[in-house]
């Protein structure tokens, strides 16, 4: 049930990013999150897909626009800096 659950999570998240929606990073970390004013902006230049990995899921964010790509690491260094992860911990 839980893999199932995080694999929900998953495209529920998708959905909301592709439409430009980050209000749940946003609530989570009780501040404005950097790089998704941009990726709101330009959100028909970024591709958000799922994939299902053993123990859940996983997010790709993916695009070709310079601009999405630097709010895109900005994003995803927050990210890592307020969860505490390590450049380790990255999935492949």
């Amino acid at each position: 049930a839980g893999v199932a659950q995080i694999r929900r999570h998953m495209e529920q998240i998708a959905a909301s990013f592709r439409g430009g929606d980050f209000a749940v990073p946003g609530f989570v970390h009780d501040r404005e999150v950097p790089g998704t004013e941009t990726m709101s902006a330009r959100r028909h230049l970024i591709t958000y897909t799922t994939d299902s990995t053993p123990g859940g899921g996983r997010l790709h964010i993916t695009s070709r626009d310079s601009a999405a790509v630097e709010a895109v690491h900005r994003f995803l260094a927050f990210q890592r800096q307020d969860h505490r992860a390590s450049h380790a911990e990255k999935a492949p």
